[in-house]
């Protein structure tokens, strides 16, 4: 499946602020946000096509912009799977100090009556750290996981520059729209 999505000029993929050339430049957080709203809709893309008029196109940098895209998203897939195993390991961590804190507020509990006091403050400590432990790993990993998903996904996308008359012709005999920045 394909996502299309017109642009006026290069500078509509990379950053306002960023004077680099395309092969480091700074993706633009406008172009992201419309490919990642756009590709959400679609269960397995297989094309991004990056439309511009004729007159604008230039075959040299075409090649350079779209390495530098692949390069950002499998950048991103990395950084999002190292977040993921590093918030995994926290988690086993908090977990591991929860059991501690239990174990330790049972032996003070079963110790002297005067102690209970701070054996009750162990056991409060055994919630945060075990129920947070199990939210990094059940909750806030998933949504990593998923963004890890979804750069891997755009990694492997075909990036395709077309002639923005070209394509209209195709979607307007296919009643079909562009997204048009």
């Amino acid at each position: 499946m394909e996502v299309v999505i017109a642009l006026d000029d290069y500078e509509d993929i990379f950053d306002d602020f960023d004077i680099r050339p395309y092969g480091t430049r700074n993706i633009s957080a406008d172009f992201l946000h419309e490919v990642l709203s756009r590709i959400k809709n679609i269960p397995t893309p297989s094309k991004l096509i990056l439309t511009l008029p004729k007159y604008k196109r230039v075959k040299k940098d075409e090649k350079k912009i779209a390495q530098r895209l692949k390069l950002f998203f499998k950048e991103r897939a990395a950084f999002f799977k190292e977040r993921r195993e590093a918030l995994l390991k926290k988690a086993l961590i908090f977990i591991v100090i929860g059991l501690i804190f239990s174990y330790v507020g049972y032996v003070v509990y079963a110790g002297e009556e005067a102690l209970q006091f701070v054996a009750e403050l162990f056991f409060v400590g055994t919630y945060f750290f075990v129920w947070n432990g199990f939210s990094y790993m059940f909750f806030s990993s998933r949504r990593l996981e998923e963004k890890n998903r979804i750069y891997a996904a755009l990694e492997q996308l075909e990036i395709v520059f077309e002639n923005e008359e070209k394509i209209e012709k195709h979607f307007n005999n296919k009643h079909s729209s562009i997204a048009k920045r």
